[in-house]
């Protein structure tokens, strides 16, 4: 039982590790693809299906840090897992089934 509860600890500090990351890396990604995409086609966003889940994947990040860190809650495995499938439809659905300027499809 002790043993459950010292990686069921450090499952949660490395979710909370990497749940922080996330908004700084995706914001990251969302400016210097502005800025480059203003460069390159004289237009900073262009409501392409790629652009648009990348905002809707920060906006989850940012929701679920605000209710982490502002009403202190708890016990976010299952907006995790929500989280996730968001990263996995960008990863896999708008790069092999959605038609845009980011897909292979």
């Amino acid at each position: 039982m002790a043993m459950y509860y010292m990686v069921r600890v450090r499952m949660e500090e490395l979710l909370i590790i990497s749940v922080h990351m996330t908004p700084l890396f995706t914001l990251g990604g969302l400016i210097f693809a502005a800025i480059w995409a203003q460069i390159a086609w004289d237009r900073f966003w262009g409501w392409d299906p790629k652009e648009v889940w990348a905002l809707i994947t920060r906006f989850f990040c940012a929701a679920y840090l605000h209710l982490r860190l502002s009403r202190g809650w708890h016990g976010g495995t299952r907006l995790t897992v929500v989280g996730f499938s968001i990263n996995m439809f960008n990863l896999i659905v708008v790069n092999l089934v959605l038609a845009g300027l980011h897909s292979y499809a």
